[in-house]
């Protein structure tokens, strides 16, 4: 762009251009010259390469035939060589437009509510042989005029998504034509407005007319033209070509006569106005000549990309067209989208307006503006709700619809896959004018845990604070909750001591909280009869079992004994027992747990929100124990737990309309062995099995199906001392954490139920929370002293397996190996 006209003095600069354009064409030809052989039997350059020089009077051995190009001729060779490969493709051209409007073509294949909206064309005659897009459905008005404007508008509408040329905003219109050019190419108003009432007539919901009166944005004749009562018809116009911003004011008698029409101007690739482009300016509609804000043009005046368009010639290629003709079908086009998805909405065209106009991204100055109106058109948001913190949701207690905010809606679970429910989704409505249109919002979308990696991160993270944790063994194996008692006194024959065990090394601090569970113990060695007292993670206390002596064994995500008390752990535990004699005892036991949701800051130390809009969760639960020694190694236990939740739903919680407040009661069966002896190991499992009732939340159209929820959790460990050498251990385990069985929720909604005419009824459908894979976790310890005792070397691994492709967690593995030194 900087070389001098072509002469002897600036030879060394074409030369160096023209090895350029030769390492153009050799790339190119090496990309694409297979393809072009395969559709044209020719050589790269005789199928493709040679026109494209030929129609700019490029000669590659010649370097003063580059020098015949201006600015613009450039631009439009590399667009017609990138066209023109593109054409050997086998998809689609991909076109500036479409990120530009926030459009792809998903939006058209996923338009599961319905399809077939109708479009009117009020433009030139298309010919029958335009192979982009289906057969036009009707064709009125002049035969004449076939210069293909008309076959351009149309296949930015409407061009199939089939693998060859261009692709339109709605693949699936159907599209009636009307022309209203005589054969001297122009139209009278009389014309246009016989096309639109035949259009009309014909059922075109949404008419777009790139056509108007040069020099004009709006000119004071659509008052004629357009009908006064069509509101069942949105109006899509062209702003004109002629860069001029209009000062003249428009009279009308009707307040409501342009409350359907939408006039487009056009901006360039970077989203800035087109010099060709005509604006509103601040020129007015008039009502009885008074003009108030709400009737200014740019209350109607919206832009699309229309430079460089890619469209169709109307004689089966494709060639670059500018002009604020070919920015106004895309928003027909969205239009025709909009009515596909919500078809009601074809007989509310002004709301329809609004849709379009409201859902732009602001451009220019802030707000409404003389030269971009609303702003630049976005598809993707034409189709989502206009206002996420302002749409209705059906309260079943109240049998009313009640205002929601989507951004506030979220879930969160302590176990991986409760919320895997396939399909599942919530149903709002959104109110505009006088109709409405409705939204089902994916469950997955509003759930508030981490992102896939993250929670693998977190998963795994946490796996590693456990086992890098201090370890010690004793007869029934590794444990990481060893308790440390201090005798206090001992009166009226009972023994009293001060207990600590270690936290659970990933748990969550609070405000408050002690670095380690602190509690009291009281034993009675004439009566059999003992108390214990303490604040800390009760299940472990009250439902342990000699070969479980790991936190992450009774933890509610990894754990598989009896974690249903788990979801009670951490708060207050209260337990006494009773030994009938020397084979059987009881217990009892209560624990509860509250979390507000704060943690703590560990460099400020202040409490810190981690999360917003959940109810603090509160669960408290009672749980009985018999246990029988049925030898001198083996014993056997039984236990019954109830848990009652009062703000959650086996650790799972909700915010806005999917809270769980008013909580559920869950029934919860144990039994366990330890002691077993089998080739040198000693084995011990645990398998429970809960029954979550029914249940209906508090403000809320969730509850618990009537048959209930069905769980179950087991655990197996197996260890062994000297296995190797003396003094080392192995551990091997093997837990299915607690899994829903059957059962889940039942889902009460306002939902269209006739997509036609948008009538709606309460609906309540059942989301079963079983779909998921069943997961297991396996794992293996080993440890060993070394440097004659002065040192331990352990090694442990962890194999997280069995959830199908419906599960939220992936399978995974994690190893590691840890070194410590006593000094």
């Amino acid at each position: 762009g900087d070389l001098e006209a072509f002469d002897s003095t600036t030879l060394a600069g074409y030369e160096q251009l023209q090895a350029m354009m030769n390492d153009l064409y050799a790339r190119s030809e090496a990309v694409w010259g297979a393809a072009v052989l395969d559709e044209t039997g020719m050589s790269f350059y005789d199928g493709f390469a040679g026109a494209v020089f030929a129609k700019y009077g490029i000669d590659l051995s010649d370097p003063a035939s580059l020098a015949d190009l201006d600015a613009a001729e450039r631009s439009w060779f590399f667009l017609d060589w990138y066209d023109g490969l593109m054409n050997f493709s086998g998809a689609d051209h991909v076109d500036h437009w479409m990120p530009t409007i926030n459009w792809t073509p998903a939006l058209t294949q996923n338009q599961v509510h319905g399809r077939g909206a109708t479009v009117g064309l009020l433009d030139m005659t298309i010919d029958n042989t335009d192979v982009f897009f289906s057969e036009i459905q009707y064709r009125g008005g002049y035969k004449a005029s076939t210069n293909g404007h008309g076959a351009a508008v149309a296949s930015l509408i409407a061009a199939r998504h089939d693998g060859e040329g261009i692709m339109g905003v709605n693949p699936e219109v159907n599209v009636l034509a009307y022309n209203p050019f005589d054969e001297t190419g122009t139209a009278s108003w009389q014309d246009v407005h016989a096309g639109i009432l035949d259009l009309r007539q014909k059922g075109a919901h949404v008419i777009n007319m790139s056509l108007g009166m040069p020099g004009w944005t709006l000119h004071q004749e659509w008052t004629n033209v357009l009908p006064s009562t069509a509101h069942d018809t949105v109006f899509v116009k062209a702003a004109g070509n002629e860069g001029t911003a209009q000062t003249a004011n428009i009279e009308t008698t009707n307040p409501n006569q342009f409350d359907n029409l939408i006039i487009v101007g056009s901006v360039n690739p970077v989203g800035r106005i087109s010099s060709f482009s005509n604006t509103p300016g601040n020129a007015c509609i008039l009502e009885n000549g008074v003009c108030t804000d709400d009737n200014l043009l740019m209350n109607h005046f919206i832009v699309a990309p229309g430079e460089l368009m890619l469209v169709s010639d109307n004689n089966g290629g494709i060639t670059r067209l500018s002009g604020t003709s070919f920015a106004a079908p895309l928003v027909s086009g969205t239009v025709s989208l909009v009515h596909g998805y919500w078809p009601w909405l074809e007989q509310h065209a002004d709301e329809t307006v609004q849709i379009i106009l409201q859902s732009a991204r602001d451009l220019g100055d802030p707000g409404v503006d003389a030269v971009y109106g609303w702003g630049l058109l976005d598809v993707t948001a034409a189709l989502s709700p206009l206002d996420l913190d302002a749409l209705l949701s059906y309260d079943a207690e109240s049998e009313t619809l009640t205002e929601v905010s989507v951004s506030e809606i979220q879930t969160v679970s302590t176990v991986a896959d409760f919320w895997t429910v396939g399909d599942a989704s919530l149903y709002v409505i959104e109110e505009i004018g006088d109709t409405y249109r409705d939204f089902a919002i994916p469950l997955d979308d509003v759930d508030s845990s981490d992102k896939e990696t993250q929670k693998q991160i977190k998963k795994y993270q946490k796996y590693y604070d456990k086992r890098m944790g201090d370890l010690s063994t004793d007869d029934a194996g590794f444990t990481d909750i060893k308790t440390y008692a201090a005798p206090v006194s001992s009166v009226y024959g009972w023994n009293l001591a001060v207990t600590a065990t270690p936290l659970d090394p990933s748990a969550t601090m609070q405000a408050g909280d002690l670095p380690f569970q602190s509690g009291v113990a009281l034993h009675n060695p004439a009566t059999g009869l003992g108390l214990r007292l303490g604040v800390g993670d009760g299940n472990q206390t009250l439902s342990k079992q000699p070969g479980f002596g790991f936190a992450s064994d009774y933890d509610v995500e990894t754990g598989g004994v009896n974690p249903v008390l788990g979801f009670a752990s951490g708060g207050n535990y209260a337990g006494s027992s009773f030994d009938f004699n020397d084979k059987t005892s009881v217990s009892f036991g209560y624990s509860d747990k509250t979390d507000d949701h704060m943690t703590v800051n560990n460099l400020t130390g202040e409490q810190v929100e981690a999360l917003r809009g959940f109810d603090d969760y509160e669960a408290s639960a009672t749980n009985i124990v018999l246990t029988r020694k049925l030898s001198e190694s083996v014993s056997f236990n039984a236990g019954y737990t109830q848990l009652q939740e009062e703000t959650g739903l086996l650790g799972a919680q909700g915010s806005s309309i999917l809270s769980l407040s008013g909580g559920a009661t869950t029934d919860a069966f144990t039994l366990g062995i330890d002691g077993v002896r089998l080739i040198g190991f000693t084995i011990s499992g645990s398998a429970t099995m809960g029954k979550t009732r029914h249940s209906r939340f508090t403000n809320s159209a969730l509850a618990v199906t009537e048959d209930g929820i069905d769980t179950t959790a087991f655990a197996i460990a197996a260890a062994k001392s000297d296995s190797f050498r003396n003094g080392d251990a192995v551990r091997i385990s093997l837990t299915q954490p607690l899994h829903i069985e059957d059962g889940g929720l039942s889902y009460t909604s306002l939902q269209v139920t006739d997509r036609e005419t948008g009538a709606q009824e309460v609906v309540t459908e059942q989301w079963y929370l079983g779909a998921a894979g069943r997961g297991f976790i396996a794992e293996t310890l080993y440890a060993t002293p070394i440097l004659q005792d002065k040192a331990e070397l352990s090694f442990f691994g962890r194999l997280d397996f069995g959830k199908n492709e419906i599960a939220k967690d992936d399978n995974g593995f994690a190893l590691g190996s840890r070194l410590g030194f006593k000094f």
